[in-house]
């Protein structure tokens, strides 16, 4: 038994050999990859919008004639933690906080598809195309930033919560 009047307690003779036996504990699980991938679908969801807002900051820069080559360099990191933002809320059920974040992506989508469009059908510079780049480059900004914004809004007032123990009898 603990003595208790120690200033630690200190149990020197364990009685409950119990504890410590390996044949009456459960093996522990092997999710293996497909079971990791369940449980970390939000998180391999946002490396994928990650992604793709990276290739669409490369196809908004590729509007531009003359040399900006820093420009998709520099804002990686961002367009990465809005990517990873995008899937963390997803993941957490919280979709509906990235409405305005969902409204300018879309529009940057469109413009950006326009942009190429209009580059495929008309090769010769020209203002519209010029027009939409920058309307793309404005609307992907517009769009990490308020993605960032509500992740950290989201985060603020509803942080995620460890789950509760399950109870043994």
């Amino acid at each position: 038994m603990a003595d208790l009047s120690a200033k630690k307690p200190v149990e020197l003779e364990k009685l409950g050999a119990y504890l410590h036996d390996r044949t009456r504990m459960p093996a522990s699980p092997r999710p293996g990859p497909a079971g990791w991938a369940r449980a970390n679908w939000g998180l391999l969801l946002g490396v994928a919008f990650a992604a793709g807002f990276i290739a669409l900051a490369f196809e908004i820069r590729d509007g531009w004639e003359n040399h900006r080559e820093w420009v998709v360099a520099t804002t990686v990191p961002m367009l990465v933690v809005a990517g990873l933002a995008y899937g963390h809320l997803v993941g957490r059920g919280k979709a509906g906080a990235l409405a305005s974040s969902g409204a300018f992506l879309v529009l940057t989508l469109v413009f950006t598809f326009a942009d190429v469009w209009v580059g495929e059908s008309a090769p010769e510079r020209h203002t519209l195309r010029d027009t939409l780049t920058i309307l793309a480059g404005v609307g992907l900004a517009i769009t990490v930033l308020t993605a960032i914004i509500t992740l950290v809004a989201v985060e603020w007032r509803n942080p995620p919560r460890a789950p509760m123990a399950a109870e043994t009898t």
